[in-house]
């Protein structure tokens, strides 16, 4: 049996073929997106209980109004679209796949659970676009772990050497006109 997107099974009540179905299912979406749900659920409570609805109809009523029941709380969509949340499942499914089965479904890969959670500690660093910052903490952790204090020079090594100015001497080699070369 299909369902659409707000889960109301569309061959139970109006059928494959009623030309109202679309326009009927369309409402009742935007109520709960509008958040009304609880209204939605009553609707279908009370059409469950009309002379006309067969059994197998009612049965799948009740089985919707439950499930939308069950899942009201985490159903406030209202609060979800004001705030720019995504309410369908795409977004975080695309997002799993980019983030973690396209890294770690690679031919021939095999993973311990604790490699796995590092690894994606690291790429949840990278996409998020603090690498530098992350570099920089990790080095001043590293200082601190080491030394007890920390580091004097807040620079990158690289930064230090780029940057070095030697002490003026009398005697000057042709190496020390070389880059980098002290």
């Amino acid at each position: 049996m299909r369902t659409n997107i707000s889960g109301m099974p569309q061959t139970v009540w109006l059928g494959e073929t009623n030309e109202n179905r679309l326009e009927w299912v369309k409402s009742r979406t935007l109520q709960m997106l509008s958040g009304q749900t609880a209204k939605v659920i009553a609707e279908l409570r009370q059409l469950a209980k009309t002379k006309k609805t067969k059994v197998a109809q009612k049965k799948q009523l009740h089985k919707t109004a439950n499930y939308f029941e069950r899942n009201l709380p985490y159903m406030d969509y209202q609060t979800y679209l004001s705030n720019g949340y995504p309410i369908a499942s795409g977004v975080i499914e695309g997002a799993c796949r980019h983030f973690v089965k396209d890294r770690f479904e690679l031919s021939g890969m095999r993973w311990l659970q604790t490699g796995a959670e590092n690894l994606l500690r690291l790429r949840a660093v990278a996409e998020n676009e603090d690498w530098d910052a992350y570099h920089t903490y990790h080095r001043d952790q590293r200082q601190l772990r080491l030394y007890g204090q920390p580091a004097a020079n807040t620079q990158t090594i690289e930064a230090q050497i780029v940057n070095f100015q030697p002490a003026a001497t009398k005697s000057h080699t042709k190496h020390s006109q070389l880059p980098l070369a002290v």
